[in-house]
């Protein structure tokens, strides 16, 4: 495996991943977007492709209604603009817009994203052949992710999307975590610069948990859907 914790790797993706404001390898690295879609399905993932974000939000919002929906922490479905095509039709519980500020603690409104009918999060990273990559701090986002929803939705840019596990692993620590700390302002050495994995001991780190799936879960339907444009950290 990577060495997660080194500040670079001598390759042109990661140079063009720490370029870009998306964490995108685009400018070096060309993903075969056909054979994504193979590994995902050859992995037992439902998989769909959209051209762009809006029509990802018109086929999500064709796809789920009357529904108990949770949404889990994602840049990418804010972007989407989901919970408020979603909402006209379903009952939408996003931690996005939990009512900290209303008595209700973290905890306590993440735990109901365990209880719906519907899943929605993204990933920090999958992989050509169809492995799906995240890392949490908290753990509520992997945790509604692995079971107990009749359908689970990931949605992905294809900024996401990496050569193999090692380039993903190292992805996650060093593009998408540094960059999700200085977006949340985290007390952490990688928020400063949002450059790159310190292997921190901070109470705020958020990578404390490595989530790798290398085949649908059982018992539960997931889908891919991925977006052909830039999304996300």
């Amino acid at each position: 495996m990577i060495d997660v914790t080194r500040p670079e790797l001598d390759d042109a993706i990661t140079r063009a991943w720490q370029a870009s404001p998306e964490g995108s390898a685009a400018a070096v690295y060309t993903p075969d977007i056909e054979r994504v879609l193979q590994g995902l399905r050859a992995n037992r993932f439902e998989a769909h492709y959209c051209a762009d974000a809006a029509e990802a939000r018109a086929y999500l919002n064709g796809k789920i209604d009357g529904k108990k929906v949770g949404i889990g922490d994602s840049e990418t479905l804010r972007k989407l603009e989901l919970h408020e095509a979603l909402a006209a039709h379903n009952q939408v519980h996003n931690v996005q817009r939990s009512p900290i500020n209303k008595g209700t603690s973290f905890f306590e409104y993440a735990k109901g994203t365990l209880l719906t009918d519907v899943f929605l999060c993204s990933v920090n990273a999958l992989t050509e052949d169809g492995i799906l990559v995240n890392m949490d701090g908290t753990g509520n986002r992997v945790a509604a992710a692995l079971f107990g929803h009749e359908k689970v939705y990931y949605v992905a840019g294809v900024n996401k999307i990496c050569p193999d596990l090692d380039h993903a692993i190292w992805r996650l620590r060093n593009i998408a975590a540094p960059r999700n700390c200085l977006r949340k302002h985290k007390a952490t050495p990688c928020a400063k610069r949002g450059d790159r994995c310190y292997n921190c001991a901070s109470p705020e780190r958020i990578c404390n948990g490595l989530l790798i799936e290398f085949k649908k879960m059982s018992n539960m339907e997931m889908e891919v859907v991925l977006v052909g444009e830039n999304l996300g950290l």
